[in-house]
This record gives structure tokens, C-alpha cells and sequence, in this order.
């Protein structure tokens, strides 16, 4: 368990910071566009604004997918369908009678509010603390010179080496206690994500009888090349002996 723990906190804590990295920034654009939609839609013009905070989740959904990776996970398929028609216009009609968008939605308007904030709190918890805790006798003896002693995180006042040491010793055990919550919560998050972005059973068989119609339409057409060039030699060959039929007795009669 302990291996599998220490093997699994490098993949947790890229999976959690990329996530605060993503979701930081995903904060303003929805702010941005929700206040400028919302704003400006008694005159139209935030209406297209709105459409697109709306459309963000597919974007965000699809990064999501794939950081799912991180976690020693298979990404899940892309749940949406392909538009039957080209066009900016046809995409975005299909997606707007999608399940899949509104549930990409809601996980992107998670992201942005609540889940990369709880993604900070956790990694300073589980990472920040011991590591500020570890690093006492450091941070006192840059201090001391001027006012005498340290405080550990905002919290502990120390004065002595021997205090320091007994803080670095305390960190060490507060990491080693808290790696394997911290592996816990990414996978936590992790299925939080799977939930909303995987496609749904009704999703999933849609997806299967597309690809089993695009494998039928290959087949066809490798069928019809196999079994077309053999045609095309055979009218050609019969051409040519067609051609010898008809000149070879008008050869023969004009000694």
C-alpha cells in the first residue's frame, strides 16, 4: 500500500495543480463573458456572449478528458455526435440538443467556482504545511539575525534550533499522513470529472452504431474496389478480342 501511495502522489499532485491551472483562468472568462452576456442582452448583442459561455463546457470538457490521463486512467471517449451537416451553424445547433453539452457545462461552472479552490486548499494542506513545517531551522536562521525567531506558517513561534528541529520532525510525519489522503481526493476528483464528461449509456451505444456504420461503409468500399478492377480487366480483355473477331476476317479475305 505505502509504494502504491508514494507512486501515486506524483500523478495526484499534476493531476490537482494542472487543474489549479485551468480553473484559475476559466474563473475570469466565465465572469467575463456571464457579466458582458448578461449586460448586454436587452440590446442582442450579449445573446452570442451567452451562447458561448454556454458552449464553453465542450472545450473545457474535452482538456478535461484528457487530463484524466494523469491519473493512471483511461481518458473517456468524446460523447458528442458528429454534425450530419457542415457548418459552424449545424455544430452548434447539435450541440445545444446535446445532454452531454449541459453536463460539460455544469462540470466547467464547477471547475470555475468551487473545484480548483478546493484543489489549492488541498495541495497547501497536504504539501504546504509539512513543507514549511520541514523547513523551520531554514527559515530560522534567515530570520534570527534580525528579530530573533521564526514563525512557521503563520502560526508556530519558534526561537531555538532545538524547537525548529522538533517542527521538521513534525513535518515529516504530517507529510507522510496526509500523502495518502491526498491520493484519495484526486481520485475522488477524478471520478467527479468521469461522471460528468464520460458519455452516458445512451451516449455510448449512439457512438458504437456510428462506428459500426462507418466499419460497414470501408467494408463496402473496399468490397466494391476488390471486385471492381477484376470487371474493368475482364471488359477490357473482351474489348480486345472483340477488336481481333471482327479484323481478323477482313484481314483474311483481302489477300
Amino acid at each position: 500500500m505505502i509504494r502504491t501511495v508514494v507512486r501515486d502522489v506524483p500523478r495526484a499532485v499534476a493531476y490537482l495543480l494542472s487543474g489549479v491551472l485551468v480553473g484559475a483562468p476559466l474563473l475570469v472568462v466565465l465572469l467575463v463573458l456571464g457579466t458582458l452576456g448578461l449586460a448586454l442582452a436587452p440590446i442582442l448583442v450579449g445573446l452570442p456572449l451567452l451562447a458561448l459561455a454556454a458552449l464553453s463546457g465542450v472545450p473545457v470538457g474535452a482538456l478535461e478528458r484528457r487530463r484524466l490521463a494523469l491519473t493512471r486512467t483511461p481518458s473517456p471517449p468524446d460523447p458528442h455526435a458528429t454534425p450530419a451537416e457542415p457548418g459552424l451553424a449545424a455544430w452548434a445547433r447539435l450541440r445545444f440538443t446535446e445532454r452531454a453539452t449541459w453536463r460539460e457545462l455544469a462540470y466547467t461552472v464547477l471547475l470555475g467556482f468551487a473545484l480548483w479552490p478546493l484543489d489549492v486548499l488541498v495541495l497547501f494542506g497536504a504539501l504546504g504545511m509539512p513543507a514549511a513545517m520541514i523547513g523551520a531551522p531554514v527559515q530560522l536562521a534567515t530570520t534570527s539575525s534580525s528579530s530573533g525567531d521564526a514563525r512557521i506558517a503563520k502560526l508556530w513561534l519558534i526561537d531555538t534550533y532545538g524547537q525548529a528541529l522538533l517542527c521538521t520532525a513534525a513535518g515529516v510525519v504530517l507529510l507522510l499522513a496526509l500523502l495518502w489522503p491526498l491520493t484519495r481526493y484526486s481520485r475522488a476528483r477524478a471520478a467527479l470529472a468521469r461522471l460528468l464528461l464520460a458519455p452516458g449509456e445512451a451516449e455510448a451505444e449512439r457512438r458504437l452504431a456510428e462506428v459500426t456504420r462507418s466499419r460497414a461503409r470501408l467494408v463496402a468500399a473496399f468490397e466494391a474496389e476488390r471486385w471492381g478492377s477484376p470487371r474493368s480487366s475482364e471488359a477490357e480483355s473482351g474489348g480486345v478480342s472483340n477488336v481481333i473477331c471482327t479484323t481478323g476476317p477482313s484481314s483474311a479475305s483481302s489477300p
